[in-house]
């Protein structure tokens, strides 16, 4: 109930661009995203050595019939990334992408287990936000050929305990969407940041070959181009404050007695 929900669907167009992208460079459109996050959380902290939180299926292709197990084997990983800005981004991703396949070896261990592994001191969370990819898929047409049912839309929620969690929905529609603790962050910021991680993307298209420091300065100019613009917009509306001030006491001064005037004259 602490949650506000906001997303954007992405542009058909950088969908596919960014598709044609992550195939060229043998990527998963799951490390794109991991890295677009991984920009944008050093934009807010102004850290260089970032962790957050990444769901896993916890179905590994090695363990027979896992397709058939009923469980609940989704489990969640911390991912450390670095930031270098003289690296090009393709190879970048590239490593980050290589570390979260070295993970998934330890993707059944808990949370509380790999915290003990680390330097991250007990009581100290190891991360602060989170990426939920929800690749997997629904399709009513099969359920209902198999059923006299029929179903009319699918519909989740979700909701947990992290500050800030990025929630991607890689279907028809790309959909990008920021669920915060309200008590954390005003619905206005994250707002900022979707504006940002959409704009993100679309760099990311058109710059395919840049570097990481290119991609933090994009960034850092969006940021201060919103800022400019939420000072322009808090000055419009004080000035407007200003003048309906002023035009109320003109109208309560024409409105009073002069104090030459009597009672009777007034």
């Amino acid at each position: 109930p602490n949650h506000d929900l906001q997303g954007f669907t992405v542009a058909a167009a950088t969908t596919q661009a960014l598709q044609a992208l992550a195939q060229r460079q043998r990527l998963t459109l799951n490390t794109v995203i991991q890295g677009l996050w991984a920009i944008l959380l050093g934009q807010i902290s102004g850290d260089t050595d970032l962790v957050f939180g990444a769901t896993t299926a916890g179905r590994p292709p090695t363990l027979a019939d896992v397709d058939k197990m009923v469980g609940l084997f989704i489990n969640t990983l911390p991912v450390r990334v670095q930031l270098t800005p003289e690296q090009p981004i393709s190879q970048w991703l590239k490593a980050i992408q290589t570390q979260q396949s070295q993970a998934r070896q330890y993707e059944h261990s808990p949370l509380n287990q790999i915290q003990r592994w680390s330097d991250v001191p007990a009581g100290t969370p190891l991360f602060e936000s989170l990426i939920v990819f929800e690749n997997y898929r629904v399709d009513p047409a099969v359920i209902s050929a198999q059923t006299e049912l029929q179903i009319l839309s699918v519909t989740t929620a979700r909701n947990n305990n992290y500050p800030l969690t990025l929630r991607v929905l890689p279907r028809e529609d790309f959909v990008l969407q920021i669920m915060s603790d309200r008590t954390c962050f005003a619905a206005e910021t994250t707002a900022g940041w979707l504006n940002h991680l959409d704009a993100m993307l679309q760099w990311l298209v058109a710059h395919p070959d840049a570097a990481v420091g290119d991609w933090q300065a994009h960034l850092s100019s969006l940021d201060r181009q919103r800022q400019q613009q939420q000072a322009q917009s808090q000055a419009q509306t004080r000035l407007k404050k200003l003048r309906t001030t002023r035009r109320k006491a003109v109208r309560a001064q024409s409105n009073s007695p002069s104090p030459h005037q009597s009672p009777q004259q007034n």
